[in-house]
């Protein structure tokens, strides 16, 4: 190797040294570009799709963020989504708007994610608009079925941004609010429990006419005061999550938000604490992001290729195409049948779920026929095909520009 010291020159240098050294030459390559340029262009070659709210003066406000494999997952699995917000995941206590779907195993995946300074109508339109805007890109088919708590911002956004989709409600929200407000309306904790059970069973009827006529029946028992709190808040919600509507929507047994609660306790398993800088935070959900992927890819593989066992021959058509998941339902449905006589049918719970119910499995016994396949809703399909793997962070050079990048976000931060 040449140099231009002379041999008998000793030349000195610091890892310190050559830190600064390197932050200087970085600094100076950087000089001449707005920071908005520079947000464009690292993310120019990111496997991330991103979008940035700004202020007047420059100041980040919102980041919307979706891998490119998450993306993947959602072309194949797009009928459901589950979206809230989860808090104390970085310095700057900005909310992290978080989007969930669920694959054909019934696992929960990630799909995006937006960093927001206010949990207002506003903020929440602009990060679904992104959203939108992405599938569309994609050409992905947009969610028949959204999943959150009765946040009326959020609720608000989702009428506005995707007015074809059916709205839901979780109803485990629902009930933790109606104890809170029960409780401090109501001294006596017998007669709490008591309305809690009642409520728990008027959602489930299963016609809308029966549904009110049951209300009026519960709203004669139970203290006036409540009893205006639940028909100011509830009632005219009732189609977002009381069975008599919902019986009806491929929401494949859904009815609470918990997979999107789960899906945080995921993600802040690999974050640090609750004072990571966006970079850190964005490339620790990075790294749980490709483990998440990892094993649902590797799951699907293996049951593309490997039978179930103990399951009856009229699922044998279904064996490397439809997950192990949907067939163990089914073959549990199959083990309810009564032969003689499977009872009346309203096809509810194939609809519900886009599993095949035990009268359409009767049907199909007594006709000599196999299941196809196409008995099940599409959710349960294996599309392993779709996948893709993961660079690993510590090998992509784009990955290493993505983190360089959000270092540029504490401009924005004017700190």
């Amino acid at each position: 190797m040449q140099t231009t010291a002379e041999p008998t020159e000793t030349l000195l240098a610091t890892k310190n040294t050559i830190y600064a050294a390197k932050q200087r030459v970085k600094t100076e390559s950087l000089q001449s570009l707005s920071p908005m340029v520079q947000l464009k262009q690292n993310l120019s070659d990111s496997d991330y799709t991103t979008q940035v709210k700004t202020d007047s003066d420059g100041t980040l406000k919102a980041l919307f963020f979706c891998h490119n494999s998450s993306l993947e997952l959602l072309q194949a699995y797009n009928t459901i989504l589950f979206l809230d917000s989860t808090y104390k995941t970085n310095k700057y206590k900005m909310p992290l708007l978080h989007i969930a779907g669920v694959s054909g195993n019934n696992n929960s995946f990630s799909v995006a994610f937006c960093f927001l300074a206010e949990e207002n109508v506003d903020y929440y339109t602009w990060a679904l608009k992104c959203f939108s805007s992405v599938i569309s890109v994609h050409e992905i088919t947009p969610p028949e079925v959204l999943m959150t708590d009765r946040e009326l911002a959020l609720m608000n956004a989702i009428e506005d941004v995707f007015p074809n989709s059916t709205h839901m409600l979780c109803t485990w929200h629902i009930e933790k609010n109606i104890l809170t407000n029960a409780t401090r309306l109501i001294k006596d904790q017998d007669l709490v429990r008591k309305i809690l059970s009642h409520w728990s069973n008027l959602i489930k009827i299963s016609t809308p006419s029966e549904f009110y006529s049951s209300f009026s029946r519960f709203a004669a028992i139970y203290p006036g005061e409540f009893i205006d709190y639940v028909e100011k808040t509830w009632i005219p919600l009732a189609p977002r999550f009381a069975n008599a509507w919902t019986k009806k929507i491929t929401h494949f047994d859904h009815r609470t938000s918990s997979r999107i609660e789960s899906s945080h306790s995921y993600i802040k398993t690999h974050l640090l604490n609750s004072q990571a800088s966006l970079p850190e935070v964005v490339k620790l959900i990075t790294l749980a992001l490709q483990g998440q992927h990892h094993e649902i890819k590797s799951e699907f593989h293996q049951q593309k290729i490997t039978a179930l066992q103990n399951i009856h021959s009229i699922f044998s058509l279904c064996h490397g195409k439809i997950s192990n998941f949907a067939l163990r339902t089914a073959h549990s449905r199959y083990r309810s049948l009564n032969h003689e006589d499977p009872g009346r049918c309203h096809k509810n719970q194939q609809k519900r779920t886009g599993i095949p119910c035990k009268h359409r499995i009767a049907q199909l016994l007594h006709a000599g026929k196999r299941v196809d396949p196409k008995e099940f809703h599409t959710q349960w399909h294996l599309k392993v095909c779709l996948f893709f793997n993961f660079i690993p962070v510590s090998s992509l050079h784009s990955v290493s520009e993505v983190l360089v990048f959000f270092h540029l976000i504490s401009i924005f931060f004017r700190i």
